[in-house]
């Protein structure tokens, strides 16, 4: 449907751009000095090649600038939209939108906004056909609350076109104050300097920072992690905290609780929890252990490349496994073929044994012998008969093979560490005999990002956090939760007992997941962010700062973990190959030695009879 509608609206644009009787200067424009098409087109044709792809959005859908921009000197692509249009197109480098007043742009706005593509980083040009001069600052301000920075307006005013853009980061106004600023008039456009080429700074600024709590990532006034007498931070405030002290930016954490909830996308693209604290531009980054997805991204920019998370499902401990995994050298595929070659060969030889060897005694030897073979015993009798020969060359290879296959099979199992991958797919939790309990978080992760419905169980107070699914699970033996790795890992010693035996078994359920903060779409600086926070992970930063939180984890009363026995391989007792290499040199040294020792002794001997 989308492609559909894309390319219907390509065919009407070349359409008229191919219309017969067209003629530029036929169009019944008012005076060029007061034609805003005109000068929509001289800013164009100034700062944007030919070819370059746009997004128009005009409620009169009259096809004037159209025309205009597709003359013979001129090529270039739209997409052309209204503002009631909620379908997805692509985004673009350039947005054209044309409004009657600033009534119809702000209530528009708000519609293109919410578009999965909408593009605030782009260039915005904006045409109003009625517009006081006293609205000219709230179309601005409109703008900057989208985060739309690079903007020129073009209005009439005392018959001539006037350009107005607004510096919202000039003298620290950080984003939040739009100074207007009236360029010139359009016809000295040749003149003007129109979009800001400046790079944007955030310095003396304030950032707010929507978090929750999500130990290693944000930790807030926990007395658990504290170092010489200081709280210490999670990988998230690390990164951030890095940053506002390497560009002077100040932050302001806004501080929920997980009542509050992460948040998730709607299916009208609205969102919830922390995440609508960033669409209703209450705060300018949201943080405390989200995981990527993509109805997210979609809707907001994001810093990854930190962080890295695993699910797992933890179960009541069952203690040691009475049942063992039993292994074989071959498989029953194998044998069953090496069975049917070996009763093909042995009827075959058979056979042309009573045509070719007249002796009872050998007709029924001759099965016997050939299975001699897989042992390496050999006969003579058969290998001189030479109608025997091609079937017994054939035996003595196969055998040859399936010998030295076996043996090495044998070995790789004698030498080789077996180890047990511990794994539940998806569809095995309905089996596994527990209650599920997992908390919002866990459940809402699964729903939206990979459209799984995990089991429904008892309505359990205890399973609805992260902090206390695991607590619960401990405790009880009837029930089983899922949530993240390192959440296990930091508090592993409360899931020991005074034993030292494991309380919790751990198996594996999902690949790593990328850990994120999400910004608001069109955060200034978010490539810059983006940059800082992957060279805190190549650099080592990061994982300095996670090691400090696992040692204020250990300094916590641990118990002593019980020591299992453990059977002792073949593999534990082969020689180094430096010991092998010693005594090949030696055996080689005593050979020579003994070699040059009778050659001597000859000699002497010679000499003595002479």
């Amino acid at each position: 449907m989308m492609l559909t509608k894309i390319t219907l609206n390509l065919l009407i644009i070349q359409a008229i751009y191919c219309e017969d009787n067209f003629n530029l200067g036929k169009l019944s424009y008012d005076d060029e000095n007061t034609n805003t098409i005109a000068c929509i087109k001289s800013v164009v044709r100034k700062y944007f090649p030919c070819g370059a792809l746009m997004t128009l959005v005009d409620s009169k859908e009259d096809g004037e600038l159209i025309k205009s921009l597709n003359s013979e000197n001129d090529c270039y692509s739209f997409i052309v939209r209204s503002y009631d249009d909620l379908d997805w197109y692509i985004p673009t480098p350039v947005y054209i939108i044309r409004a009657e007043d600033v009534t119809e742009f702000t209530t528009g706005i708000l519609t293109i906004t919410n578009d999965l593509f909408w593009n605030s980083r782009g260039r915005f040009i904006i045409e109003l056909e009625t517009l006081a001069a006293e609205d000219v600052e709230t179309v601005f301000h409109i703008l900057m609350k989208h985060k739309a920075y690079d903007v020129v307006l073009i209005r009439k005013s005392n018959n001539h076109i006037a350009i107005d853009t607004y510096y919202p980061f000039k003298d620290n106004n950080c984003g939040k104050k739009s100074e207007v600023a009236t360029i010139g008039d359009c016809k000295d456009i040749a003149h003007l300097i129109l979009f800001k080429t400046d790079e944007i700074s955030l310095r003396n600024c304030t950032i707010k920072v929507a978090a929750t709590q999500d130990i290693p990532n944000f930790i807030f006034e926990n007395r658990d992690y504290n170092e010489d007498g200081k709280s210490l931070i999670g990988l998230e405030q690390f990164v951030l905290e890095a940053i506002a002290a390497k560009e002077g930016i100040k932050l302001e954490y806004i501080i929920k609780n997980q009542e509050f909830g992460f948040g998730i996308v709607l299916q009208n693209y609205t969102a919830t929890g922390l995440l609508a604290m960033l669409q209703n531009h209450d705060a300018d980054i949201a943080a405390g252990g989200f995981i990527l997805i993509r109805n997210r991204v979609l809707l907001f920019d994001f810093i990854w490349g930190y962080n890295y998370a695993a699910f797992k499902v933890f179960t009541p401990a069952v203690g040691e496994e009475i049942w063992k995994d039993v292994y074989r050298e071959f498989s029953s595929q194998t044998w069953i073929l090496i069975v049917i070659a070996y009763c093909l060969v042995a009827v075959i030889s058979t056979i042309r044994g009573k045509l070719i060897l007249r002796k009872s005694q050998n007709q029924m030897c001759v099965a016997l012998k050939l299975w001699g073979y897989l042992y390496l015993n050999t006969s003579s009798r058969l290998s001189k008969e030479k109608r025997f020969r091609i079937i017994m060359v054939f035996w003595l290879w196969f055998t040859f093979f399936v010998c030295n296959f076996y043996n090495t099979e044998l070995y790789s199992l004698l030498t080789g560490r077996n180890q047990i991958k511990r794994q539940i797919s998806s569809d095995r939790l309905r089996e596994l005999p527990y209650d599920p309990c997992i908390s919002l978080s866990s459940r809402t992760f699964f729903l939206f990002a990979l459209n799984q419905n995990l089991p429904e169980g008892r309505d359990i107070p205890e399973c609805k956090f992260t902090d206390t699914a695991l607590d619960f699970v401990a405790t009880q033996k009837n029930v089983y939760a899922i949530e993240m790795e390192y959440i296990y890992t930091l508090n592993e010693y409360k899931y020991t007992d005074g034993d030292g035996n494991p309380m919790l078994d751990t198996w594996s359920f999902s690949i790593n997941n990328v850990i994120a903060m999400y910004l608001a779409r069109g955060f200034p600086l978010k490539h810059k962010f983006q940059w800082y926070a992957l060279r805190m992970y190549e650099s080592g930063l990061l994982e300095e700062q996670l090691n400090k939180i696992n040692r204020i984890k250990n300094r916590n009363p641990q118990p002593l973990h019980k020591v299992h026995f453990e059977p002792m391989w073949l593999s534990d007792l082969r020689i180094h190959f430096c010991i092998l290499l010693l005594g090949s040199v030696l055996s080689m040294v005593c050979f020579a030695v003994e070699v040059l020792w009778y050659h001597y002794s000859k000699t002497l001997k010679a000499k003595w009879w002479t």
